[in-house]
């Protein structure tokens, strides 16, 4: 054997294979490359079957494929053979032909042998169709599949989008009556902050006790299979209390079981409180008119039928409920003589359609007679016709006790006037110590400030205005404001100072708790803004009221950016790791654990003292660790620095527990100090996976919760208006089949006008949600009101309009009927309040007319008793100046006849000094006369200014009205008020003269009033004139007419009250000093002499008031 093999390798005993061809270095070279070249393109196609059947494993007869390359393999060594033994290796070049003999022979007997198998075999054409033919039906299968996934999702996505866009409650509850599901709506209906506080509760705790027993018995049959609805109480988690419509609906699981109930509520609180609204309204206007002792009635024109309410049969003394509504049994009750009245004026209010005001007497069954005012309105249709009258009546009979009643009140405003004097001297006394209080008060604050100044902090006084009072040495180095600069000023502008929240909130803070502290940033003087921390402290006087606020502020800039910089770095430090949910790991060129944060605690269950120096194995499944481990370490050495999350696909992870879970993970790469540092971040995502399976899971459930919703819903595109989807309720509301109304526009169905509908929709899509009160067009015709709320929401990225209808026709019936019987209410208000009105103000007047008739008659007996005594005084003085002469002349005479009296009388005579007595004594006689005539033309005022015997209209001379009136107001004119009279030529007027001197002394007292605090010169101009011809072309009076001008230089009328000073019982004067009644009073009067007042005032200008009286037509009687 050795031999052989010796003889089978050793070239030694053979020649050169060539050795012709060694002088011919060309053609040897020329078989070597042939050679060579048929070898290589045997291997290559040796290889290339090889690989080919490695690849296509499922070829039938693959086997041949393989005696081929064998044969290739064979042939192939024998020319490389050829190449190498230009060395004599002939054995060994023989034994591979040998080889590749034997296999080919092998293989073309195979060859023959499988011809006929591979005629039967089909053509290529053939399979290939074939083959495409299942390749196109499982890419079409796949397209199926993509599709149903994609419309799985968006289905899911939709109905989770509209579930969550639901504006109404949506519930599910398990068999045990545990709520297990609610959308966002049920939850802001419950005023529940999450879905934790209500998952797993009793549905029926949050039902109140009267209705519990109620909403058991409808889940009792919800679970036997029967759908139903129930209108119930509830109370929120807040306490708040609800009324909710609610629709519940089995749930079947797919063995046909009952597992849950689906619960559908409508809030439909404002319905309710509409309906108890529309009661209390009828209530309230029963009550106001028992109340107000009226009756009210209605008369249907078309029917000729009464309608009267209780308290009409009872201002007519019929019982309740006798009156059958005819129009003879309405006129029987009325007195025979104003029948005919009666009947004309309601006559007359109906074909002038304007309102029905009569004052009626009644004879009740007794044969008492009762006035009745009576006061309707007229109401017509389209046409303009008369169809219907509402009114009220009231029984007017105890006017007549006006009188007793007005001399009461007036008692009664005179005891007020005492009791509002006493209360005035009380409150003016109490005012007095207040205000030594107050200067006790600043007294001790000045003592205080003293101390005050040696503070650091700063320490200011602000008065109520925020203006600084106080500023000590503390605030001057800390702000560098002087005191001199800062007191008096606007704190806050000063510093300008910025508050954390509004400064009215927290004022209102200060004064409710009487202290505030809180921080601030101001401004020094020289522009550099600082942290202030401030207390303020208000300062109130002895009866609790707040006089100033105390500020203490320190300066906390430093500390605040001290605070800053710590968090500043502690956020750097530790934000990059503890804010993420993602576990973030970090490893060693070893993958050892160098970094483990909090969210990887959280994922793995590791601690960071359990995970760090571990190897990176640890947190991975055994059955990937191996791979794993590769993996990382073939990325460490690659040049990549970073792939992103989700880059590979899904791994796993393995918890401390043994657990695996899904996970997403991104990872990088870093050299830091010559070693390499990997990083993972990796993102747990069991939840998600959870969340689309119980997405999955839950598409057949709200699918049923959108077809079971008895609310109406559609699902509209905003661009063309079409609808694009809805629920069986729409069908149900509309009469339209879901197919038909898929195929209609929203335009079909709604009543406004086309392009008002697209506005809305537009509107909508912009600011996402909406909510509109539209008509609606169903298919029997019929016009509905309904309530739309819309949300914008995208499906396949297309944006869509969700809609929810709901019916309100009957509400809006009942919002109509409340708002008809709120109208009624109001217009018998108003009728009450202005008959109120017109009662107050001739109360007043005969108060007033009282009060001047009273003034009238005592100053026409004190003129009387006045004048009988001045008349005799004055009547005598001249007589005595007479006697007094013959007197004086009888003792002249004495002393002539007898120059030495007697000593007694001589010294008489020097004692009462005659000499004197006789010059003195007509001095005070005429005195005395000037005194008398000074009281009469007083007295001639007096009785002129009442003139109780010119009751009736009598021409008069106006000019001696007036002075008459400034005569009698000369105490109050004193001497610092002029007068300048500029009186016209004016003939005799005819008028009630004792009212135009009250209409006088009305604006005379005014304009005194409104001088007696205004600084000199203090005039009144009285001014009068005949305006005649085109001078009053231009006024609301035909000339000729008087015109009063009383002008005086005070303060005016402020323009927002100028327009009420004729309004009765309006007066800017302190209570006690005036009623409110002399303008009114004197409004009314100069009206009813036929003319008017014009009144002309500018604040600091003065104030003018012009009396327009007419001539000719005298005064109407």
């Amino acid at each position: 054997m050795p031999e052989l093999i010796n003889s089978f390798f050793n070239p030694g005993q053979f020649i050169l294979q060539g050795y012709c061809d060694v002088g011919k270095p060309e053609l040897v070279g020329l078989h070597i490359v042939a050679d060579s070249i048929i070898a290589l393109a045997y291997y290559s196609i040796s290889i290339t079957l090889t690989y080919f059947v490695g690849k296509r494993g499922e070829l039938p007869f693959n086997w041949i494929f393989l005696l081929f390359s064998t044969f290739f393999i064979a042939g192939g060594t024998t020319y490389l053979l050829e190449v190498w033994t230009w060395h004599p290796q002939y054995w060994l070049s023989g034994f591979f032909k040998a080889i590749a003999a034997a296999t080919s022979l092998y293989t073309a007997v195979q060859l023959v042998l499988l011809l006929p198998k591979a005629l039967d075999f089909p053509s290529l054409a053939i399979v290939n169709q074939k083959l495409e033919r299942e390749i196109l039906e499982r890419q079409q299968v796949e397209a199926a599949l993509r599709k149903s996934k994609e419309q799985y999702r968006v289905c899911e996505k939709r109905l989770r989008t509209i579930l969550d866009a639901e504006p109404e409650c949506v519930k599910v509850i398990d068999t045990d009556g545990k709520l297990v599901e609610m959308n966002p709506a049920g939850l802001a209906m419950l005023e529940a902050d999450d879905i934790s506080q209500v998952l797993g509760a009793a549905a029926c705790q949050i039902v109140t006790p009267p209705h519990r027993e109620s909403w058991m018995a409808l889940m009792e049959r919800a679970y036997q299979g029967e759908s139903g609805s129930l209108q119930l109480e509830i109370i929120g988690l807040k306490g708040k209390y609800l009324w909710l419509d609610t629709h519940v609906v089995p749930i079947r699981d797919e063995q046909n079981k009952i597992t849950e109930v689906l619960g559908i509520t409508r809030d439909i609180t404002q319905q309710k409180q509409a309906e108890e609204a529309l009661c209390q309204s009828e209530e309230r206007l029963r009550l106001a008119l028992d109340a107000a002792n009226m009756g009210s009635w209605e008369w249907n024109l078309l029917t000729n039928h009464r309608t009267w309410s209780s308290g009409m049969e009872q201002l007519f003394g019929l019982e309740v409920g006798v009156f059958d509504g005819t129009y003879e049994t309405f006129i029987g009750c009325v007195h025979p003589e104003d029948r005919e009245g009666i009947t004309q004026a309601l006559n007359r209010a109906m074909l002038e359609q304007q309102d029905y005001h009569h004052q009626v007497r009644v004879v009740w069954p007794d044969g008492s007679i009762h006035w009745i005012e009576a006061k309707g309105k007229c109401f017509c249709n389209e046409k303009g016709q008369a169809v219907r009258m509402l009114g009220t009546c009231v029984d007017i009979s105890d006017r007549i006790l006006a009188q007793t009643a007005l001399q009461k009140a007036k008692n009664e405003l005179a005891s007020r006037v005492l009791e509002r004097t006493q209360q005035l001297t009380y409150a003016n006394a109490q005012l007095e110590s207040e205000l030594l209080e107050h200067q006790r008060t600043q007294k001790q604050l000045q003592d205080q400030a003293q101390l005050l100044e040696l503070a650091h902090d700063a320490i200011v006084t602000l008065d109520l205005n925020d203006t600084i009072t106080f500023w000590n040495r503390g605030a001057e180095v800390m702000y560098g404001f002087s005191k001199a600069e800062a007191l008096g000023k606007e704190i806050d502008t000063l510093l300008q100072t910025q508050f954390s929240k509004p400064l009215p909130e927290i004022e209102a803070e200060l004064f409710e708790k009487g202290s505030w502290e809180g921080e601030s940033i101001q401004t020094k003087r020289d522009g550099t803004q600082i942290v202030v921390s401030s207390r303020w402290v208000v300062q109130r006087d002895i009866g609790g009221r707040p006089i100033e606020v105390l500020e203490i502020n320190r300066d906390i800039s430093p500390r605040k950016q001290a605070e800053k910089a710590l968090k500043a770095s502690r956020a750097r430090l530790a934000g990059i790791l503890d804010i993420a949910e993602d576990a973030i790991i970090s490893v060693d060129s070893n993958q050892k654990i160098t970094l483990f944060n909090q969210g990887a605690e959280k994922i793995f269950g590791y601690s960071v003292q359990e995970a760090l120096g571990q190897p990176l194995d640890l947190l991975m499944p055994l059955r990937f660790a191996h791979a794993h481990r590769q993996h990382v370490a073939g990325f460490s050495k690659s040049d990549t620095r970073a792939r992103t999350m989700g880059q590979r696909g899904e791994i796993f992870g393995r918890r401390k527990d043994g657990t695996e879970f899904p996970a997403e993970a991104s990872i990088s790469q870093l050299e830091l100090s010559g070693e390499r540092i990997l990083t993972v971040i990796l993102r747990d995502i069991s939840d998600r996976k959870q969340a689309l399976e119980a997405l999955r899971e839950s598409e057949q459930r709200y699918r049923q919760m959108f077809e079971a919703n008895q609310a109406v819903k559609l699902l509209i595109d905003p661009e063309s208006g079409a609808i694009v989807d809805a629920n069986p309720a729409a069908k149900s509301f509309y009469g339209y089949e879901v197919e038909q109304l898929k195929r209609m526009k929203i335009t079909d169905l709604n009543s406004l006008p086309t392009h008002q509908v697209f506005t809305k929709m537009a509107q909508t899509a912009r600011q996402r949600h909406g909510e509109y009160e539209f008509r609606h067009r169903l298919a029997s015709g019929e016009i509905r009101d309904v309530v739309v709320y819309s949300s914008a929401l995208v499906l396949r990225e297309q944006l869509l309009l969700y809609s929810i209808i709901h019916d309100i026709t009957e509400r809006k019936q009942a919002e109509e009927a409340l708002r008809q019987s709120e109208a009624q209410i109001r217009e018998k208000a108003t009728s009450l309040k202005q008959a109120l009105r017109q009662l107050q103000l001739t109360q007043s007047q005969l108060i007033q007319a009282e009060k001047m008739s009273s003034l009238g008659q005592m100053v026409a007996g004190i003129a009387h008793e006045i004048n009988n005594p001045v008349n005799f005084i004055y009547g005598n003085i001249c007589y005595t100046e007479d006697y007094l002469k013959d007197l004086l002349n009888l003792v002249q005479l004495y002393q002539q006849h007898s120059p030495n009296p007697n000593p007694e009388i001589k010294a008489k005579e020097e004692e009462i000094d005659l000499e004197f007595i006789s010059g003195d004594l007509f001095k005070v006689l005429k005195s005395l006369k000037m005194g008398t005539e000074r009281i009469r033309k007083i007295v001639l005022s007096l009785r002129n200014f009442s003139r109780l015997d010119e009751a009736e209209k009598k021409k008069v001379d106006l000019h001696e009205g007036i002075d008459n009136t400034l005569l009698i107001l000369n105490h109050r004119l004193g001497k610092e008020i002029n007068i300048i009279k500029e009186y016209g030529d004016i003939p005799p007027f005819l008028c009630y003269p004792a009212q135009l001197n009250q209409v006088f002394m009305s604006i005379l007292n005014n304009a005194i009033d409104s001088l007696l605090e205004q600084p000199t010169p203090k005039i009144i101009t009285i001014c009068t004139e005949v305006v005649d011809g085109e001078e009053g072309s231009n006024l609301d009076l035909p000339p000729p007419f008087v015109l009063i001008r009383i002008r005086d230089n005070g303060f005016g009328i402020h323009p927002e009250i100028k327009n009420k000073i004729f309004d009765p019982f309006f007066t800017t004067k302190p209570v006690g000093q005036g009623t409110g009644l002399g303008l009114s009073i004197s409004y009314q009067i100069i009206k009813k002499h036929g003319g008017w007042i014009e009144v002309k005032s500018q604040p600091i200008e003065g104030t003018e008031f012009a009396l327009h009286l007419p001539i000719a037509q005298g005064i109407p009687s």
